[in-house]
């Protein structure tokens, strides 16, 4: 059996680290979301945020933080999108696999006119 963590992602740093990364200037993030520079550092220390929070910043940086934040949780989910894509896939797979039966057959048609020419 696997061993849960209790262990919830700093949300601040996760937020810090997003920040660094992609070199973004925190007053420029403040602005768009219509919030002062220190309540976006305050953000930052916080263990934890709200979800309004995060949908707010997700919106502002065009980055789904609450997609990552479910996947830290190491349960398995799969999203609306996913499951179409997987049934999508699902469907081409099925007509690869008829295609591949039109390809043999052609390529046996293929070989008894080539042996009814080269008589």
């Amino acid at each position: 059996m696997k061993k849960e963590s209790s262990a919830m992602p700093h949300n601040g740093n996760l937020l810090e680290k997003y920040i660094a990364e992609q070199r973004i200037v925190k007053s420029h993030l403040a602005r768009r979301m219509d919030i002062t520079p220190p309540s976006m550092n305050l953000y930052l220390t916080r263990g934890s945020l709200q979800t309004v929070v995060w949908w707010r910043i997700s919106r502002a940086l065009q980055h789904n933080f609450l997609a990552e934040l479910g996947d830290a949780l190491d349960i398995a989910y799969e999203t609306k999108a996913e499951a179409k894509l997987r049934e999508e896939i699902a469907g081409l797979q099925e007509k690869i696999k008829l295609q591949g039966k039109e390809i043999d057959e052609m390529k046996v048609k293929i070989s008894v006119y080539e042996s009814i020419v080269n008589k």
